[in-house]
């Protein structure tokens, strides 16, 4: 059987109807007297404590307060949680112990407890300045009397604090009384006890005498010594001036970086824990007492949280900031009016370049009890973000627990009642978002939408919706990567293959490219076997052919279209035109031009003539009907049916601001916090962003409009007033109408309608009148049907006479701009975004796909780097083991030669039809990649050049198959790269040197190959390596040279350079430097232009490209190698893998390697 409870719920009840007076609303504070009135009231017969009755009443146990209260006819709605002392919905500051310090005085006198000086005395030393500000000079007044005591809500804290750092007792103090008594036994006395239950220890401290008006006072504190035994790891109550000392602390960190500065002051080593340590929970619950208290909001605000955000707009802080609502579904629309007005500013600079990007994010806002009693569901943060020149700010906003279509479609018909809507909007994969902005934006759902743009395509007319639906570029990737289909995919090889062939459909700007594309990705994904004849239009390929091509495009991503291919239509293209006057749909809505183009590229596909027996390793199953699926959408990912301006799509910077915002509201509260104070930190902050972008659009226009008009500013020519409302002569009348709505707008609701039509709309001039608190969504379902949307701008004049519904098919000619030279800066920052975009990893040429893809059969994917001989292990040669060391020269020239083959054709070309040693090594390094087999034809080269100069010493290894050692000879290949470069290309030509005497009876000529050419050092000292070519001095022809040998005739020689060049860089001002000089790699010139000959004996420019840099540092070799694109990789022997460095990465060269372009 339980226990019988002290006090019946009968007795609790009657007592609390008593005091019922004081628990109409709010619970009296902690050390409110009402509650000893209580545990002191003679019914209860002292049954309970005080901190019992305030437990049981806070916490309503049993229902006791509830059952009061519904006797006396009280009705509040308080929702409590008795797991933790901070309820969701209330802020009401709890600590979890019945005890505190309290200030109280009595006139116990000095005589009693008296055996408390039998234990252990403690001197606690309190300096005087610390004295004097816990010392009260006026008289305190209790009972009647009037005492000299000490400062309230200050003293205990101060004194306990002294006493644990001086002396370190686990215990944690609390104090009940101190006093003064300037003629008594003892000048001032303070008594309390250990806050621990199980210890209780009590103390008593005394001040003998008067401690005077100069130096330190002494406390003696006697009280049990707990340094040495197990003790409860309790803290002091934060509480009193502590309490707001500590939360002007927590308002500028957080709650664990508070307790770890805490904690290096307060705990010593050996220490268990310190009492001035406080929890997590406490501290959480200051910082939010704190942050309510700066935000001005009370505990009545929590108990009706939809009032409270509506009175929100009686704040001077955030009027006009509340646009629209709900409770049940709950949901909030905001913004400011500057935010209207930002955008208003964007749109009109930016025109059809002006972009939004719509996303939202969880973990903000926390869910809250609606008028029901129901919890809401997930709240999530929807917001409408631009970007200019790297600058973000979110100028719409929505907490809402409603994530569907309609309701996003909603929230978005709001916004375009007051705005111009912008050229494009870009979100991420979510249908939800992305069907909610094409119903908003275009009034069509998103497969709509798609079927007008590819039909608009088709047909080949000029039409365009109001705004471009895109979907970001990055989640569209990752989403590819994710398909479950690549899961029986032979490597993951083949799976990176298929998405980089994606990355090439995004890139499209031509259908015809698209459909090239996707044809032969159909080829290889579905084809059994590889050597299979396809028929495709008028030529035939295998799956190998189509997959050698994507490589290709893949390589150099220059996807050429033959001219004839885009001016004449093909029979298909003819079929589309005579099905688009029909405008059929199918039953699920896709347009019936669109399913017969997707059901021609698979035909075409299929139409298998020869069946061939090699199984294809780059077929997947289930990827072909996946890319007919996703490829019907590709008006929203690719770049087809956009204007030549835009880019692709990118929610990147609404990213970042999601991210920013987070951190920002971390460093004032813990997320996820409740709506209303989300909203009163997120709408200053938005302020403050719309400060800063405002003067970077200001900047823009002051430094972008034209000379002449400098001094028109004042006339509004080229701004908005401050208020953003348009010519000043026109401003002071608006902003009087947008502040002073009139009596019938701000009555005005628009309960049955979700979407307003253009006659209302074009008569709502100002925005404060908008904000509807009932907003019915009964009509959620007719969304689609009852759209109308209206192009609104804050500085049009809305009358009736105005009245213009926005066009679906707005022809592209028709964008007017008043201000070219603005527009043209906008264009220029766009153009410069797109050129200077750091492409990410599928979005890169990848001429290494070719090597990758013929491993595909060992299902490993392998980096083509060469180790270092000092790391690759003992190797076979001649029957024996050897170990190569220093093998960083070699390795750095295969890696610049490795490199410049991938990325340059003609020199692949060239390498694989030379018979030289080194590019044999090269050919067979490119198919296999670093192996065992590899490594022994590496010391097959290097041990000719190197034995003669190594002893030939003996080491033993350990053998990684077995615990055996294995004995080794060994040998160094240590050497300088020029050397080696001479040595091993010795038969490749950088340059050819022709040489003829002009004396008849001489005859002496010959015939030079220069693997390497040498530069005038002092040019490279005195003008920095830019200067390369001027350093060169190359000259096609040189005449009138003494001959050598008949010492009459004249020399004459010419200087042939052919397909690569090796430039010898260790610049040295003298013999005596250790080292040579450093540069950037930005600063070696990416291009050389050198004279030569041609056939007709006619000067042509030969243009060689930058394509590796042999580096040395320390002892060691290691190749920088330069992509067509201008990005640089590290390949390093003792390193893995290569990696990507800056141009600006500083290096001490000794070669260059240049590679001619093609004429």
């Amino acid at each position: 059987m339980p226990s019988v409870a002290a006090v019946p719920v009968d007795l609790a009840v009657k007592v609390l109807k008593k005091y019922i007076a004081h628990f109409t609303n709010e619970f009296p504070p902690w050390k409110s007297e009402i509650w000893k009135k209580i545990a002191n009231d003679p019914e209860l017969e002292g049954k309970w404590s005080i901190g019992s009755v305030r437990t049981n009443v806070r916490e309503d146990r049993r229902g006791i307060l509830s059952e009061a209260r519904r006797q006396c006819g009280i009705s509040v709605n308080i929702i409590s949680n008795k797991k933790s002392n901070v309820n969701e919905n209330c802020d009401i500051s709890e600590e979890s112990d019945e005890d505190c310090d309290e200030d109280d005085l009595n006139e116990e006198s000095d005589s009693e407890n008296d055996d408390i000086y039998k234990n252990e005395c403690f001197t606690v030393e309190i300096s005087r300045d610390l004295w004097n500000e816990i010392r009260n000079p006026e008289p305190l007044a209790y009972k009647g009397r009037k005492y000299i005591g000490f400062k309230p809500k200050g003293w205990t804290n101060e004194v306990s604090n002294a006493f644990w750092k001086q002396h370190h007792l686990k215990c944690a103090f609390v104090f009940k009384r101190g006093r003064i008594t300037e003629n008594g036994r003892n000048y001032a006395t303070i008594s309390g006890r250990c806050r621990a239950k199980n210890c209780q220890n009590p103390v008593k401290g005394i001040i003998k005498d008067c401690p005077g008006e100069v130096g330190p006072v002494y406390i003696k504190m006697f009280c049990r010594d707990t340094r040495f035994v197990k003790h409860e790891d309790v803290k002091r109550p934060l509480n009193g001036t502590e309490r707001l000392k500590v939360q002007a602390e927590l308002l500028k960190t957080r709650a664990s970086a508070w307790r770890k500065a805490k904690a290096k002051d307060n705990i010593d080593p050996g220490d268990t824990g310190s009492p001035f340590v406080y929890d997590s929970n406490t501290l959480h619950q200051a910082k939010k007492e704190a942050s309510n208290k700066k935000l001005g909001i009370k505990t009545d605000d929590t108990r009706d949280m939809i009032l409270a955000i509506r009175n929100m707009n009686v704040d001077p802080s955030y009027v006009n900031s509340i646009l629209a609502i709900g409770d049940t579904p709950f949901y909030v629309f905001y913004a400011t009016p500057t935010q209207f007005q930002a955008y208003s500013e964007y749109q009109r600079t930016h025109r059809q370049y002006s972009c939004i990007c719509i996303d939202a994010t969880g973990g903000v806002a926390k869910k809250l009890i609606d008028s029901r009693g129901d919890k809401t569901g997930y709240i999530f943060l929807y917001e409408i973000v631009i970007n200019f020149d790297g600058t973000s700010v979110a100028v719409y906003q929505m907490l809402s627990e409603v994530h569907d279509t309609s309701f996003i479609a909603f929230w978005l018909s709001r916004w375009v009642q007051k705005v111009k809507l912008p050229s494009q909007a870009v979100s991420d994969g979510s249908k939800a978002l992305l069907n909610a902005m094409s119903i908003a934006f275009n009034n069509k759902t998103l497969k709509e939408y798609i079927n007008f743009c590819f039909e608009a395509l088709i047909a080949g007319t000029n039409k365009r919706p109001n705004t471009f639906i895109r979907l970001d570029t990055a989640h569209f990737i990752h989403s590819v990567s994710k398909w479950k289909c690549f899961e029986s995919a032979l490597s993951k090889i083949v799976k990176t293959f298929f998405i980089r062939c994606m990355a090439l459909i995004v890139d499209c700007r031509v259908l015809k490219q698209l459909e090239e594309i996707f044809i032969l990705m159909l080829i290889v994904a579905n084809t059994e076997f590889e050597d299979s004849i396809i028929a495709v239009d008028n030529n035939c390929m295998t799956p190998l052919d189509a997959r050698k091509r994507l490589e290709g495009f893949i390589s150099d991503r220059n996807i050429k279209v033959a001219e004839s291919d885009l001016d004449e239509p093909d029979v298909d293209d003819k079929i589309l035109l005579d099905k688009l006057s029909n405008f059929d749909t199918d039953h699920l809505g896709w347009s019936v031009s669109i399913l017969t183009w997707v059901d021609n590229l698979s035909r075409k596909a299929n139409t298998i003539i020869f069946t061939g027996s090699n199984l294809n390793s780059f077929r997947v199953r289930g990827l072909y009907d996946r890319l007919l699926e996703k490829i019907k959408e590709f008006p929203i990912f690719t770049n087809i049916c956009t204007p030549e301006t835009m880019s692709r799509g990118t929610s990147c910077f609404i990213e970042g601001d999601f991210k920013d915002l987070k951190l920002n509201l971390e460093q004032q509260v813990k997320l996820p916090t409740t709506i209303l104070k989300f909203l009163k930190l997120h709408i200053p902050e938005l302020l403050g962003g719309i400060c800063i972008f405002r003067a970077k659009v200001n900047k823009f226009i002051v430094d972008n409009q034209f000379k002449d008009d400098m001094n028109e500013c004042e006339h509004g020519k080229w701004f908005e007033n401050w208020k953003g409302l348009g010519k000043e002569k026109t401003a002071r009348s608006a902003w009087t109408a947008y502040e002073n709505p009139t009596k019938e707008e701000n009555e005005k609701n628009d309960n049955d309608a979700l979407f307003v039509n253009s006659e209302s709309t074009n008569n709502d001039s100002s925005i404060s009148h908008d904000h509807d608190y009932s907003i019915k969504l009964e009509n959620l379902d007719n969304v689609s049907s009852s759209t109308q949307i209206t192009e609104i701008s804050p500085n049009e004049n809305h009358n009736d006479d105005n009245k213009k519904n926005v066009n679906i098919t707005t022809d592209l000619p028709s964008i007017e701009v008043n201000n070219d030279c603005l527009l043209k800066a906008v264009e220029e920052i766009n153009k410069n975004k797109m050129d200077n975009k750091k492409e990410t990893k599928y979005f890169q040429n990848y001429p290494e796909v070719k090597l990758q893809n013929n491993l595909v059969n060992e299902k490993v994917k392998k980096i083509f780097v060469l180790n270092n001989g000092n790391l690759s292990g003992s190797v076979s040669f001649s029957k024996q083991n050897w170990i190569v060391y220093n093998t960083c020269p070699f390795d750095t020239i295969v890696q610049v030669l490795f490199h410049s083959a991938l990325e340059h054709p003609n020199f692949h070309e060239f390498l694989t039809q030379s018979n030289i040693p080194v590019f044999k090594f090269l050919t067979d390094f490119m198919n296999s990649g670093p192996s065992k087999k590899i490594y022994e034809k590496r010391l097959s080269l290097l041990h000719p050049l190197y034995i003669g100069t190594n002893d030939g010493k003996l080491q033993k290894i350990s053998d990684k198959g077995s615990k055996s050692s294995v004995l080794c000879q060994t040998i160094n290949c240590q050497d300088n790269i020029i050397n080696l470069w001479k040595t091993l290309l010795q038969e490749v030509p950088g340059v050819l040197e022709e040489m003829t005497c002009s004396n008849p009876g001489c005859g002496y000529s010959y015939t030079k190959i220069l693997p390497v050419l040498f530069v005038n050092h002092n040019v490279i000292i005195k003008k920095g390596f830019s200067s390369l070519e001027k350093a060169l001095d190359f000259h096609a022809k040189i005449f009138n040279v003494s001959c050598s040998l008949c010492k009459s005739g004249k020399q004459t020689r010419r200087y042939t350079p052919k397909e690569c060049i090796f430039i010898e860089l260790d610049i040295r001002g003298s013999s005596k430097e250790s080292s040579g000089r450093t540069c950037t790699l930005s600063e070696l010139p990416a291009k050389i232009t050198l004279k030569a000959h041609n056939k007709d004996a006619i000067y042509i420019d030969l243009c060689y490209r930058l394509s590796g840099v042999a580096a040395y540092d320390v002892g060691h070799y290691f190749a920088y190698c330069r992509k067509i694109s201008g990005s640089w990789k590290k390949f390093n022997d003792l390193k893995v893998k290569p990696e990507f460095v800056s141009p600006s990465t500083r290096l001490q060269p000794h070669g260059v390697f240049y590679v001619l372009e093609p004429q």
